[in-house]
């Protein structure tokens, strides 16, 4: 499994699910190759659409995304009132009016009218595809914990769909959008114990792998929720890139806007925005609003996104004597030109992403080792040689011009054991733009000229050095 943390994936999730939804809704309804084949946006269809607007799927998938940012949690009554609000009002809808309504949710939303349940979703309703369409939402923001992410993909089923096929698809689906969010390998995403999670056998069986083995004429794109979880995974499993899976999926015909919807969903977090043909993002209708979303969603649940440009790291390595590692700068250093520093610098956006790098930039821990390392010749076999007992974190100014506010900077302390400090010690230098390294009592520290705010970080080193006495 590759940890990658990238908006890149975020942005792929929910504008691919618009993607595949305008790529299918101007051949919905129609008989599977009745049609000229869809290789890009087209307009008309059976609601007569402009080129590249969306239907159904990706409004109401927009209504969950708002109510999940402005709630800051998943709050039943509030997306409902959405959902309500998009079938009176046209709100979340391109064309400013509900149109391609599924009959499920229109009967849901009308019980709501009458009733004002929460979940408004009938049991004995007909297991349709209108949940799963929408999805996308829920994995982003739950992100980080699996179980929420399972519990609330059930729920946000639940306030219009209420029959179990339609809930475990949900839950199946946000499992593996999670997975692909998380960097697995396709068969890893695709994998499935019971232990996992416990479904109805006709999901189950989907699960197995029985369309792994079916052809194209196997496949149903009717709009039920276990064969529109079956034909997307098969578009998914068929191919090895968006472009040609998305148009697979919208060419099973039928209810062709919502199996592509899907099957962009969890494709979408699978190769990323970069890898959605770029026609198919710039002829997307309102992809300004959908790509805000993603953003919005990313920024959530990041605890490293930060606006504005340089943010900055710093390492503060405190060694068993409770000296620190400072660093003078070059003079011919662009930063701070013979002043002493703490090794660090800027976080890097011009690598290629890795397992350490998010959306382009590094994680800022990882950055601060790597200065460490390039600044001071301090190699450490791993990163359990350091221990790390703080961090601070603040905003700074370019002392060259102190017009200039940088958004965020990192500090990371961390104690050097006694094995690892001797073994080490005689190896320390002055490297890329820092003409010497050494270490040197905190508390003569306090009385240098460092660069930066590095004085006020110094404070909190020196509470965590009386600590280790």
């Amino acid at each position: 499994m590759q940890n990658i943390f990238t908006k890149d994936r975020f942005l792929g999730s929910l504008l691919g699910l618009a993607v595949g939804d305008a790529l299918g809704a101007p051949i919905e309804f129609e008989k599977r190759d009745s049609y000229i084949p869809v290789t890009n946006y087209r307009a008309g269809g059976p609601f007569d659409l402009k080129v590249g607007q969306w239907t159904d799927d990706t409004s109401l998938a927009l209504c969950i995304g708002s109510s999940l940012l402005e709630k800051k949690s998943f709050d039943a009554l509030d997306i409902i009132k959405r959902f309500h609000q998009w079938f009176r009002e046209g709100y979340m809808s391109c064309t400013g009016n509900c149109f391609d309504i599924g009959n499920t949710t229109k009967a849901a939303l009308l019980r709501f009218e009458e009733h004002s349940d929460l979940y408004s979703g009938a049991p004995t309703d007909p297991a349709t595809n209108g949940s799963i369409m929408r999805l996308a939402p829920i994995p982003l923001f739950y992100f980080h914990n699996v179980e929420k992410t399972l519990f609330y993909a059930g729920e946000s089923s639940r306030i219009t769909h209420a029959p179990i096929e339609c809930i475990d698809a949900c839950r199946v689906l946000a499992l593996f959008i999670h997975r692909a969010l998380h960097g697995y390998s396709k068969s890893d995403i695709l994998k499935y114990k019971k232990e996992d999670m416990l479904v109805c056998s006709s999901i189950e069986e989907i699960l197995l792998g029985s369309y792994q083995k079916k052809s194209r004429d196997e496949i149903s794109a009717k709009g039920l929720a276990t064969t529109c979880l079956e034909a997307a995974l098969w578009s998914f499993y068929q191919t090895d890139n968006f472009n040609d899976g998305v148009l697979l999926a919208a060419n099973l015909g039928e209810d062709s806007d919502t199996t592509a919807a899907v099957f962009g969903q969890l494709a979408g977090a699978f190769y990323g925005v970069k890898n959605i043909t770029p026609h198919f993002l710039e002829g997307l209708w309102d992809k300004k609003l959908i790509e805000t979303m993603g953003n919005d969603l990313y920024k959530k649940v990041n605890p490293y996104f930060y606006e504005g440009v340089n943010p900055t790291v710093d390492l503060i390595i405190i060694n068993p004597l409770n000296e620190i590692l400072l660093i003078k700068r070059s003079l011919t250093s662009e930063a701070c030109p013979g002043m002493m520093a703490f090794p660090g610098g800027f976080i890097d956006s011009s690598a290629l992403e890795g397992s350490f790098w998010i959306d382009g930039l590094e994680n800022p821990k990882s950055a601060a080792l790597r200065e460490l390392k390039e600044e001071t010749n301090l190699k450490l076999e791993s990163f359990v040689e350091l221990q790390l007992v703080g961090e601070f974190e603040g905003n700074n100014r370019d002392p060259r011009d102190n017009s200039i506010s940088w958004s965020k900077t990192h500090a990371f302390f961390y104690r050097i054991g006694d094995k690892t400090y001797l073994s080490q010690k005689d190896f320390i230098r002055g490297m890329d733009d820092a003409d010497e390294a050494k270490w040197i009592p905190i508390t003569e520290a306090q009385q240098m000229n460092l660069a930066f705010d590095h004085n006020s970080i110094l404070e909190k080193a020196l509470v965590l050095a009386q600590t280790f006495k």
